[in-house]
This record gives C-alpha cells, structure tokens and sequence, in this order.
C-alpha cells in the first residue's frame, strides 16, 4: 500500500517538475519518475545509460519493512501507454515511470 505520504510527496514532485513553482527546474534535463516501496519518491533527472537498479539507488532504496514483488516501468510507446515488467538491468527512458510494488 503506498502511504499517503508518499504521494504528497510525489504529487508535490510531479508539480515542480511541471512548473507550478517558477522555472526553477526548467532545462535540467530528461526526467524519470518513481513511485511505490522506495525511500524517496518522485521525479529525478535522467542520467545517462541509467538502468532500474540505479533508479533504485537514487531514490534511497526500497522502503523500510517492505517487500518488492515487483518492478513495472511504465512508459508512452508511439503514443500509447505501456507497462512493462522490468528487472534491475533494464535501461530507464525520459519521462518513464517506475512503479516498485
């Protein structure tokens, strides 16, 4: 279950990423998104060569006392929505969402 917290967190993420608060954030790269059992979720810039475990690292980790039973990168494919089973070695895209559940 992702706490209430966590999405604040994330939503409040989304909102800076989107400009909501000035262009503070503006032309600071690609970006990707994680949300679920991860320490700190949320939007982070998209480094190069970047796979799903390093997005791991970047956000802290799994979340304390829980258990990952599954990685999904979700991810507009020629303009459709895709969700797709991921392992740590996968490569992370622009604009990808990694749900950890």
């Amino acid at each position: 279950m992702i706490s209430r917290r966590q999405v604040v967190r994330f939503a409040f993420a989304l909102a800076l990423t989107a400009g909501f608060f000035g262009s503070a954030t503006a032309h600071q790269g690609d970006r990707f998104y994680i949300v679920g059992f991860v320490q700190n979720p949320g939007a982070y810039v998209l480094k190069a060569n970047m796979t799903v475990g390093d997005a791991l690292e970047t956000a802290g980790g799994f979340a304390p006392s829980r258990t990952a039973t599954s990685i999904e990168i979700i991810r507009v494919i020629n303009g459709e929505k895709s969700t797709l089973a991921a392992g740590l070695a996968d490569a992370v895209q622009a604009n990808d969402t990694i749900s950890v559940k």
